[in-house]
């Protein structure tokens, strides 16, 4: 066949990759996703619930590395789930497309070089993804002073000024109880392990009331029940203080209204309906 030769005074400059670069790390993991006016956000401890399916992962990897989010389900299946490029100083911060169904996952990171090399998978950063709000809290208002004790329910006058909250949740849920159309919460308690909460309420004056309950789960996802009426009137309950009495010094016994005493914590009796709670107050 014919020969070929000659020379060529062109020339080709390239860099030759053939070594992984160094592995990435996930410094931490943002929840940015916000409901309602008690929205839990920020970083996310290794483990944790959130709503968000679109987080945000801070980290460093080599400067001007590509860097790619990768999610682990339950069952192995391995999506990339975000991918970035680390600035000049080796910083990278990458907001993952959604993560998919609820469930846990476990986030780590790989670092790509311009040959397409890459290098070792980070740790698993693991999250618990859980966008289902909680049920509503199931809650009874009760009475427990005076003649008459019980539930209170919807459109019911109460004497007891201090009545009791107490019902059932989704178990480490938060239950808060936002009275007469406040925003500001009156009182929160976590749900136990067997599902049950109990809320005292503080003194309130005689005349309508209303208060809701809002749950909030482990991830943030709130849900708010309905308001519920209902009427405080203690005035028919009879309460007197007939006098104190003194028990030290010299002189002891019954100290009438205006009387003088030595005793610093005199021991005062009256008179109440039967099983109410009495406090005393300094007037």
């Amino acid at each position: 066949g014919p020969q070929v030769s000659g020379t060529s005074d062109e020339s080709w400059d390239f860099t030759l990759l053939t070594s992984a670069p160094a592995q990435p790390s996930i410094e931490n993991v943002e929840d940015n996703y916000t409901q309602g006016t008690d929205a839990d956000t920020g970083l996310l401890q290794k483990g944790q619930a959130t709503n968000d399916a679109t987080l945000t992962l801070n980290g460093t990897a080599g400067a001007g590395m590509t860097v790619q989010i990768w999610a682990t389900d339950k069952d192995g299946q391995r999506v990339k789930v975000g991918e970035g490029t680390a600035d000049e100083n080796g910083r990278w911060s990458i907001t993952t497309d959604a993560l998919g169904e609820d469930g846990a996952y476990d986030l780590t990171a790989t670092a790509v070089n311009a040959a397409g090399v890459s290098s070792a998978e980070t740790g698993a950063f693991p999250i618990v993804l859980d966008t289902v709000a909680p049920a509503q809290a199931v809650a009874t208002l009760n009475d427990d002073q005076g003649d008459k004790t019980g539930v209170i329910n919807a459109g019911d006058v109460t004497d007891d000024r201090t009545p009791t909250l107490t019902g059932t949740g989704e178990a480490g849920a938060t239950v808060a109880v936002y009275l007469d159309g406040s925003t500001t919460a009156a009182g929160s308690v976590v749900v136990d392990a067997q599902g049950n909460w109990t809320l005292p309420l503080a003194s309130l004056e005689d005349g309508e009331h209303s208060y809701q309950i809002k749950i909030t789960d482990s991830a943030g996802n709130e849900t708010l029940s309905p308001k519920v009426d209902f009427t405080v009137d203690a005035s028919s309950v009879a309460l007197t203080i007939d006098h104190a009495n003194d028990n030290v010094g010299k002189l002891t016994g019954a100290v009438l209204t205006g009387g003088l005493t030595d005793d610093s914590t005199p021991e005062l009796q009256g008179t109440a309906a039967a099983g109410a709670v009495v406090t005393i107050k300094d007037a």
